[in-house]
């Protein structure tokens, strides 16, 4: 039996102000990893974004960026942050079939 945590919008408020920014190694291991391949990348996807703390780390990188959540209210938490235009959120259960047809023309 699978359980599902984060859900509520008190959790992913919470969520939000505690939960720390990714650290400055994780996102130069990425990067690096990405220029050495030297292959022009315009999207990245978050998966399991949360609140959206790496989708904003990324957005400085990428033309586009989605950041997925299995959890809206996650997803809603993650909307509030303001100055981010190359940044959506989707849902991941009510955009399974937009998710999977962007992904196909990647």
């Amino acid at each position: 039996m699978s359980h599902r945590f984060f859900e509520g919008e008190e959790i992913a408020m919470t969520y939000s102000k505690y939960r720390h920014s990714p650290p400055e190694e994780v996102q130069s291991i990425i990067l690096s990893y990405i220029k050495e391949k030297r292959t022009p990348v315009q999207l990245a996807v978050d998966v399991g974004c949360g609140t959206g703390l790496s989708t904003r780390a990324l957005a400085a990188h990428f033309r586009q960026v989605v950041g997925t959540d299995i959890s809206e209210a996650q997803i809603e938490e993650a909307k509030k942050v303001p100055g981010f235009p190359n940044i959506s959120y989707w849902h991941l259960i009510s955009h399974v079939n937009i998710y999977l047809k962007m992904l196909m023309k990647v």
